[in-house]
Formats: structure tokens, sequence, C-alpha cells
């Protein structure tokens, strides 16, 4: 069974965000790879719903909220039992550390 990934409207948005303001800062070479890179913690926690840290805020929910970092941002999968899929979402990351 092929599990599948929902990208929400304004996950989508930030995205071409994220390419336009890489490509215009860093270069047309530059940000495919961010991108690419985003993409690939996508993959890992699509391919294992035990990857990355639960996200603590939104621990208390029933769905198991899970999430990585890739470049600036907070990718956080929510896996939707019963048909195998899974919404992405994603949110600029503050380190505080």
């Amino acid at each position: 069974m092929e599990i599948t990934a929902e990208w929400t409207d304004q996950s989508k948005q930030q995205l071409r965000e994220i390419f336009d303001y890489y490509a215009t800062e860093a270069g047309l070479e530059v940000a495919p790879r961010i991108i690419d890179c985003m993409l690939k913690r996508v993959e890992i926690l699509l391919n294992n719903s035990q990857a990355g840290p639960v996200e603590p805020l939104l621990a208390e929910y029933h769905r198991k909220y899970r999430y990585l970092v890739g470049d600036n941002y907070k990718i956080i999968c929510i896996y939707c039992s019963g048909n195998d899929d899974y919404f992405v979402s994603l949110h600029k990351h503050e380190n505080n550390g």
C-alpha cells in the first residue's frame, strides 16, 4: 500500500516562497537543493510513522503530530490512521538554543 501525503495549501505556498527566496538570495543552483532537502525530510516521516519527535505544542491531541526540521522550517506530518494518509504542514522554526 502506498502512503500519500497531502500538503496543506499554506505549506504549498510556503514551499514556493522558500524556493523563490533562496533562488533570489542564494541562486538557482541552491534553491532546488534546499527544497529537495525538505522533501527528503517529508519522505522520512512518511516511511516511518515513528520518525521525528512528537510536536510538543500538539502533544495533547489524540493523533500523533511528528516533525523534523529542514533548513529553518519545521515539517510536521499528521498521520491519519485508517486511510494511511499524512498531512504535511510547514512552520518557521525558531531556534531558541
